[in-house]
């Protein structure tokens, strides 16, 4: 329906209120969205309503297509083809082909080129998408998605809780996602939630806590058994005790 011609009488900013609203409930009636409601302003609202519409209306119909034939399927030669320099080379090749057709790859590592070229070419090439183009809308990949680093995985979840801690940040109800069900301190079990009462009562009994410097000594893990240990020291500014100012890590 169109708002301008159906209520001419009607302020700009009251027509853009009212296509807001027939917008949700197009999203209600025809996607089943319920939860459309939003603190942005009315002319960004308007956008993003816009937006999820025509993404959900192409959608519908669109299925799924190759990455590989989603970027006109480009030619390539395989890493066996190539030199280290020439890999490097058609690396930037690819992802400039990728890039304009609104695919993105991203890593939270660093890796050789060689890695990333063997990777899309035998990979990501393969791998499905929705068969949709948008001006603007990216398909994003991430790399460690399909090949996890585990090692960078557990000095995150570290320093997360690290900085949580001392920081003050720590939420008991993100306890069950970061802690295991039995945790051993100091030669003592505790149970999940116990642990984090105890993290609470530390963090109110001490105040001014800063962290001077931390360092990450070694991981290890066995996947199979998933299990995994991190190794490093603490130092801190704070008079606490239940941390020394030089502090290991397990």
């Amino acid at each position: 329906m169109n708002v301008n011609e159906k209520f001419p009488e009607l302020s700009p900013g009251e027509k853009l209120k009212m296509d807001n609203d027939i917008l949700k409930a197009k999203l209600s009636a025809e996607f089943g969205m319920s939860k459309t409601e939003s603190a942005l302003d009315d002319e960004i609202e308007n956008q993003w309503l816009n937006y999820i519409y025509n993404f959900e209306t192409m959608s519908k119909d669109a299925g799924s297509i190759s990455v590989y034939e989603f970027i006109n399927k480009p030619e390539f030669k395989t890493i066996d083809k190539l030199n280290k320099e020439e890999i490097s080379s058609e690396l930037d090749r690819l992802f400039k082909i990728m890039d304009e057709n609104g695919i993105v790859l991203d890593t939270l590592c660093d890796y050789e080129d060689e890695v990333i070229y063997k990777f899309i070419t035998e990979e990501l090439f393969r791998e499905e998408t929705n068969n949709i183009r948008i001006e603007g809308m990216r398909h994003c990949f991430i790399y460690e998605e399909f090949h996890p680093n585990h090692e960078f995985d557990l000095k995150s979840s570290v320093d997360d809780f690290i900085h949580a801690l001392f920081e003050k940040r720590w939420d008991k109800e993100f306890s069950k996602f970061i802690l295991h069900e039995k945790i051993t301190f100091r030669n003592n079990v505790y149970e999940r939630d116990t642990f984090a009462d105890n993290i609470i009562n530390f963090q109110d009994a001490y105040v001014d806590a800063e962290i001077i410097s931390k360092e990450i000594l070694n991981t290890e893990f066995d996947t199979e058994k998933g299990e995994a240990e991190v190794k490093g020291f603490i130092s801190d500014n704070s008079e606490m005790k239940n941390l020394a100012s030089s502090s290991e890590v397990s």
